[in-house]
């Protein structure tokens, strides 16, 4: 039996492309193929972000959606689903506010295209990328459950990827 008992804290430390050799390759090969292949199947990719934090790993991927992959697959729509089990961590990643540290990985294009820089020196993400991702909370093992069998998420819309904070 797995131990579900929620830690007194949590501390989490990510970045927008965190390490960002891993998340360039995950862009070119892995989004790329998803969206060529989605293209002439569903026209859906849906991804589950387990223990997304502040959000940064999930707006990852819809950030390098809107500025690479968008306009090449039109036809194609991302859908990012993130679960994480701690209220403050939703509540941060729902509000789309990061400090300049969060944005460093990126391009300096996207940056200015997908944020704007607020008067305190952080910098919010634009609604259109926020408002791509659906966050809710729940543990890796809930949405292990509600996803069996894999790789359905519901009906007929297949899941497509599990992201694990890799980005």
């Amino acid at each position: 039996k797995l131990d579900q008992s929620k830690p007194k804290s949590f501390k989490t430390y990510s970045r927008f492309g965190r390490d960002p050799e891993v998340y360039f390759w995950t862009i070119d090969h892995v989004l790329y193929g998803l969206a060529r292949a989605a293209a002439n199947t569903t026209n859906v990719i849906r991804v589950w972000s387990a223990g997304c934090a502040g959000g940064e790993e999930p707006y990852s991927l819809a950030i390098a959606w809107s500025a690479v992959l968008a306009e090449r697959f039109p036809s194609v729509k991302l859908e990012i689903i993130a679960t994480d089990v701690d209220d403050a961590s939703l509540r941060r990643a729902k509000a789309g506010v990061f400090d300049v540290h969060a944005v460093a990985n990126l391009p300096v294009e996207w940056v200015a295209s997908c944020f704007q820089l607020l008067d305190d020196g952080r910098y919010e993400l634009a609604e259109e990328i926020r408002g791509s991702v659906s966050f809710d909370k729940g543990t890796f093992y809930d949405g292990l459950r509600s996803l069996l069998p894999l790789p359905q998420l519901s009906g007929d819309r297949p899941l497509k990827l599990i992201h694990l904070s890799l980005l």
